[in-house]
This record gives structure tokens, sequence and C-alpha cells, in this order.
């Protein structure tokens, strides 16, 4: 993220709250690593189930359609049809020019997942998280998250998230 916007110092996440997808312990572990991980502090809060779209979905959704769209206007044998293809043709001068898109290989994601595998075996699970709303990590206490039911409230929980 550093190397895209250099003067970033804080990114807020903005989701819904799917327990399969976002609300979960592995995005809790996440979050609280992810200032070490990526050099820049992190907060995640949620929306209510079903009642957010953030940037992503439109992004998402814009680079789905078009390079569907792209792919059936091309020949036969110069359609995009892998991982590689989309990448390359999202990568083409002018194709998408204010979204960019990076490619992560086999090799590079087995490397991740063993990481993140040892991770999230040593990761507490948080109580309750259907509840949860917001979470950041503690800057004053090791393995830490400060836990709200509602973004802006004055009230919190802090859990260690590390198995002792």
């Amino acid at each position: 993220m550093k190397s895209l916007v250099p003067h970033v110092s804080k990114i807020i996440y903005f989701s819904d709250g799917a327990p399969q997808q976002f609300k979960n312990f592995k995005n809790f572990s996440n979050i609280y690593h992810h200032e070490v991980d990526f050099g820049v502090r992190a907060e995640w809060h949620f929306f209510a189930t079903a009642h957010g779209k953030g940037p992503c979905d439109g992004i998402g959704g814009t680079l789905k359609r078009l390079a569907a769209r792209a792919s059936l206007q091309r020949p036969t044998d110069q359609q995009i049809l892998d991982p590689m293809d989309l990448f390359n043709w999202a990568n083409e001068p002018g194709t998408l020019p204010s979204i960019t898109v990076k490619y992560w290989d086999k090799k590079n994601y087995k490397i991740a997942a063993e990481f993140l595998t040892d991770r999230y075996d040593k990761t507490k699970r948080i109580p309750q998280t259907q509840r949860v709303h917001c979470v950041i990590p503690s800057h004053t206490k090791n393995y830490e998250l400060i836990v709200k039911d509602y973004s802006f409230s004055n009230d919190y929980t802090e859990h260690k998230i590390i198995k002792l």
C-alpha cells in the first residue's frame, strides 16, 4: 500500500458483516498485524449485514463487466480465459486508467498461506462477533484489539487475540 500511496497514515476498511467473508477471527488477526505487515495502521468497521456497498464492490463489478466485454470482442484465440490473461488485459495502457490491478501467483499464494496458517493457529476467537461493528488494534497493549458494538461508541472492550 505504501508503494501506491506513500503518504497514507491509516486505512479504514468498511465492509458488510458477513462472517464467512469479513467478520471472523482471521481478519481480526490480520487487522491487528496490519501495521507490521504493510507499514500502515488500520481499523475495520462493519455495516449491518446487507446494508453496505463499498467502493470495492463497484470497482470489482466494473472490472468484471469490462473484462467480459473485452473478451467477447476479441478473436477466439485471444479471449480472456485465465487470471494471467485478465491481469495482462487490465494492465494494457488505457484499459483501466484509475484502477491498479496486481497479480499474485500460486508460489506467492502458498508462501502467504503457510505464514497465515501459523498466525491463525495462534489466534483466539473473539466472542459474540455478530455484535461487533468496529475493530481497532490497541497501540498500548500487546496482542489486544479494541472492539466496539458501534463504530463511534465511546464504550469498548479489549480482547487479547493470541492464545497463551
